[in-house]
């Protein structure tokens, strides 16, 4: 293989990876940003069971109320 062909061979495999790398890099991207955003929905569900646990507790411990 002459040194041209193995350079032009090298060059097409080095586009090939790059692509792969494009592609690979745009699916992490998305996988980062969909467990962001469940993560921040489910931020926002505990907070709101925990408001709901406090207010039972504020409410058994009020004297009168049962």
């Amino acid at each position: 293989m002459t040194v041209r062909k193995l350079a032009a061979k090298l060059q097409s495999q080095q586009v090939a990876h790059q692509a792969q790398v494009a592609v690979l890099t745009k699916k992490l991207d998305e996988c980062r940003d969909r467990y962001a955003r469940q993560g921040a929905l489910l931020s926002n569900q505990i907070a709101t069971i925990l408001e709901r646990i406090d207010a039972i507790r504020r409410s058994l411990s009020q004297p009168g109320k049962t």
